[in-house]
């Protein structure tokens, strides 16, 4: 090599690119001379891309190869998609010889929703194209308008668009699948946060089981004394105050069987004074101890509302706990009113599409508890919902109880608000249902 001459490096060797896959069309039609023209526009597009084209002469022929297709698919071939897809395209001609017209494609289409479909036609009839694409169809060919640079890019695009919408769906039912473990683990959460307020209960369980099944035992010892004198006059009263103890006992045991039942949501049209009446008579043991008053101001004539009794219960259950425990030792009061009326304003949490919900102008029953606690802290008013978070101190609260108070107002659509007291102190919550009127 001559002095001051370079070295020339060897260039890069280059690589091919890969061969496109090829891609399986079903043409589904009758004609013979129309086939072999779709097959050799084909042939002449100006493409590295190959075809495999297989055809069909009716509609029968075509499900039967569709069928053996899936069949194979499913059995475990090349392809691991979550949609069958025995093709990759299908052609259609809509007049064939057992179905003609829309019924062709509907018939076609309702056995490969997944696979697009281009229609071909020797009508050009712009409403028919129309309908066609607003059925689903990925694109419609007039037959004698076809050239093979329009037909190619025609199928490629309609196997991208098919193939976006394929992934939508399965994003959508990964959607729906996820939301119904959530809803499952919502569930479960309520059920684990109703067998947390029953350790809380038992000590009131315990005490007003305690007291009917002392009448019992008094009962026993006095007929013991008195077993001969039969006509005793005070002997039937006895028994009589026996039996009402024993009712007694076996409807707050009951009540507490069907408080921690863990049913799912059964709807029925209930009174909400009753609810709230049963409500209260599980926690009197709280309001005796905590010498809370308790002041009801219940509308006689209230409409019904459809909830779950149970779950509502717990709802109520949970409100006056939180009540009560917000109240000094030396006593409080617990104010609880019920009325019906019109919606006027109600505020709605951001992201709510629920058409059902409360709305304006709904006729509504309102409930409203209140305490004469010290409120909530401003700063933490707008944090009470979420799960986990609690005022009280460690080891005293979940911080879980008025999420899942929320989540079950919610899976009745109804709708709650918790609020300090303008004109006293104390909290007050606001529960909304809309009223069964007929």
């Amino acid at each position: 090599m001559k002095s001051g001459s370079q070295k020339l490096e060897k260039p890069l060797p280059l690589k091919s690119s890969p061969q496109p896959e090829a891609i399986s069309i079903l043409c589904i039609e009758d004609n013979d001379g129309d086939f072999l023209i779709m097959e050799g526009q084909l042939e002449s597009t100006n493409s590295r891309q190959k075809f495999n084209l297989c055809r069909a002469r009716t509609a029968k022929e075509a499900l039967t190869l569709i069928s053996e297709r899936s069949t194979k698919s499913s059995n475990g071939s090349e392809r691991d998609l979550t949609f069958d897809l025995p093709f990759d395209l299908i052609f259609l001609d809509l007049s064939l010889p057992d179905s003609v017209g829309v019924d062709t494609y509907e018939l076609i289409a309702n056995e490969v929703p997944h696979v697009p479909i281009i229609v071909l036609s020797g009508s050009t009839d712009r409403d028919l194209a129309l309908e066609m694409v607003q059925r689903g169809a990925q694109d419609y060919l007039p037959k004698d308008h076809i050239f093979p640079e329009m037909l190619l890019r025609s199928v490629l695009y309609s196997i991208e668009r098919q193939k976006d919408l394929n992934s939508l769906e399965k994003l959508n039912l990964k959607l729906e699948a996820t939301t119904e473990k959530l809803k499952s683990a919502q569930m479960q959460l309520i059920q684990a946060e109703k067998l947390d307020s029953l350790g809380r209960l038992a000590a009131g369980v315990a005490h007003e089981v305690r007291n009917p099944l002392g009448a019992l035992r008094m009962g026993i010892s006095y007929l013991k004394q008195r077993e001969a004198n039969v006509d005793d006059p005070s002997f039937q009263f006895v028994f009589k105050e026996m039996d009402t103890a024993i009712v007694r006992a076996d409807s707050i045991i009951q009540g507490m069987l069907d408080y921690s039942r863990d049913d799912s949501v059964s709807l029925k049209a209930v009174n909400p004074n009753q609810l709230i009446e049963t409500a209260l008579s599980l926690v009197q043991y709280e309001i005796t101890t905590h010498k809370v008053e308790v002041k009801k101001s219940l509308l006689p004539k209230l409409p019904n509302i459809l909830v779950d009794a149970s779950k509502m219960e717990h709802v109520f259950i949970n409100l006056f706990s939180n009540a009560i425990q917000a109240m000094a030792d030396e006593g409080g009061k617990l104010e609880i009113t019920t009325q019906c009326g019109i919606v006027d304003e109600i505020k709605r949490d951001e992201g709510v599409r629920d058409f059902v919900r409360i709305r304006k102008q709904d006729e509504v029953v309102l409930i409203e508890i209140r305490d004469h606690g010290p409120g909530i802290p401003v700063d933490k008013v707008d944090r009470i919902f979420e799960p986990f978070f609690t005022t009280k101190p460690t080891g005293e609260g979940t911080g879980l109880g008025l999420s899942i108070v929320k989540r079950i107002v919610d899976l009745h659509r109804g709708h709650i608000r918790i609020r300090n007291c303008e004109d006293s102190p104390g909290a007050c919550v606001s529960l909304y249902f809309k009223a069964i009127t007929s």
